[in-house]
């Protein structure tokens, strides 16, 4: 009967990895919301400083159809 020491030891093991990789699944999980967090805070910094210049926000201005290196034409209204 001396594999009930190789046992426990595995089992040990076992329990250690799976801490671990609940562990790693917090530290993932609140990493990517820091990441959202920044991304919306980024967002935002971006749209305050584009409506304060006062150059107008049209959704021209945000599409690459590489045509115009400026953005425009868009139609308004």
């Amino acid at each position: 009967m001396g594999g009930k020491g190789a046992r426990r030891e595995a089992q040990a093991a076992a329990d250690t990895s799976r801490r671990e990789a609940e562990a790693l699944r917090q530290q993932t999980v609140m990493a990517q919301a820091r990441a959202d967090d920044a991304a919306r805070r980024a967002q935002r910094l971006l749209m305050r400083n584009l409506r304060a210049r006062g150059g107008g926000l049209f959704e021209s201005d945000f599409v690459a159809d590489g045509s115009t290196s400026l953005g425009g034409g868009g139609t308004l209204g």
